[in-house]
């Protein structure tokens, strides 16, 4: 039987994934859309010791190289920052179970963390937990 968790884990994961593709697609159409104009304006002003079809083949090989370039840095900042997101979120998921861990000897600092489940924690939590304060 499917639990809901895994469905919410599954839809996550193929929107997480359908955003690489989406960021990989859009780079490409921008990079395209930046660069043929400009080496077409460039190949005809500059370029004028070459024959028409080379400088079609040059016009065509500058755009495609920019919009490659566009494409590979889209989907790897995309993969990097959902990378980031996830280890962001289970560190501090991690983090607030050693911090609940840890202050079981007072009563009142466990009962603060069970009335605040959901809790990001501060910077000043987190050297407190790793004994830098």
């Amino acid at each position: 039987m499917i639990h809901d968790h895994e469905i919410a884990t599954a839809f996550s994961f193929y929107h997480e994934i359908q955003a690489i593709f989406e960021a990989i697609y859009r780079g490409a159409a921008y990079g395209m859309k930046i660069r043929f104009p400009h080496a077409l304006v460039m190949t005809f002003l500059f370029r004028r010791d070459i024959s028409l079809r080379r400088k079609i083949m040059a016009i065509m090989k500058l755009t495609m190289s920019h919009m490659w370039s566009l494409a590979k840095f889209a989907g790897v900042y995309k993969v990097r920052k959902q990378t980031l997101s996830q280890t962001t979120s289970m560190l501090t998921l991690v983090l607030r179970k050693v911090t609940i861990v840890l202050d079981h000897s007072s009563d009142a600092e466990i009962y603060k963390y069970q009335d605040a489940p959901a809790r990001i924690l501060s910077s000043r939590d987190e050297r407190s937990i790793l004994g830098l304060l």
